[in-house]
């Protein structure tokens, strides 16, 4: 009758091979796959609410955000790097027009950490009481452009009489009938514009991405296991 007894030694140097074996190459993957997918899922809910706070944002704001994936050079687990952010941060590329894509940087800077936007040039074009904005609460791209063609119905600076200084630049609409003209500023031209903190990237970092990154890395972790042991092994891992 066979003895009801095994020899545990027997099957150490198996196990520790392959211990060391996930060490070395099996967890970096996991946690590289759990970076890379934990950045994917953070930067399509930033996405998502930019929706929340903006009113009515334009495509090109609703993709703002977007990321970039640990690289195949990053051989080890503390090398491992994966990155989630605007498009066109240092970190995470961004296609298209350059020019485009520096302006919705600086916006969205702030937008998120407030500040004060100075003019490349001379003035900022910004809504004045007359303004009409797009269903986005833009100027059209073509805004001034046009006005500055139209000469008979706009002219641009401060009108000539009793309304004067830099609260009364800007552009200005002529309109009335023939014995009754009147105007009236359809756009001001700023020396700055004032951003308060609006859009929440760091509360939404901090709430949501050590949840996410901890669900995808036990979840790669059980699949690297998976793809190594047997049943009996991979139940004992969950």
């Amino acid at each position: 009758m066979a003895a009801l007894d095994i020899n545990i030694k027997s099957n150490i140097k198996a196990i520790i091979k392959n211990i060391n074996r996930i060490r070395v190459k099996d967890m970096p993957k996991a946690v590289g796959f759990a970076m890379n997918d934990s950045v994917r899922k953070l930067s399509k809910l930033y996405n998502m609410n930019t929706k929340r706070v903006f009113n009515k944002p334009v495509k090109y704001t609703q993709s703002a955000f977007g990321f970039t994936k640990t690289s195949s050079s990053q051989k080890d687990v503390d090398s491992k790097v994966a990155y989630a952010g605007v498009k066109g941060e240092p970190h995470i590329k961004g296609s298209g027009d350059q020019v485009g894509i520096k302006r919705r940087v600086e916006y969205m800077r702030l937008e998120t950490y407030g500040g004060e936007r100075t003019p490349k040039k001379r003035f900022l074009v910004t809504p004045a009481k007359h303004s009409k904005l797009n269903q986005h609460g833009n100027f059209p791209k073509t805004f001034v452009k046009t006005k500055v063609a139209n000469k008979q119905k706009f002219f641009l600076g401060t009108p000539s009489g009793g309304q004067q200084g830099q609260k009364f630049n800007g552009i200005w609409e002529r309109y009335g009938g023939k014995n009754n003209r009147k105007i009236r500023m359809v756009a001001k031209f700023s020396e700055a514009k004032t951003y308060r903190s609006l859009y929440p990237f760091d509360s939404l970092t901090k709430k949501f991405a050590p949840k996410i990154f901890k669900k995808e890395l036990i979840k790669q972790i059980n699949f690297q296991l998976k793809r190594k042991f047997k049943a009996p092994m991979t139940r004992l891992s969950k």
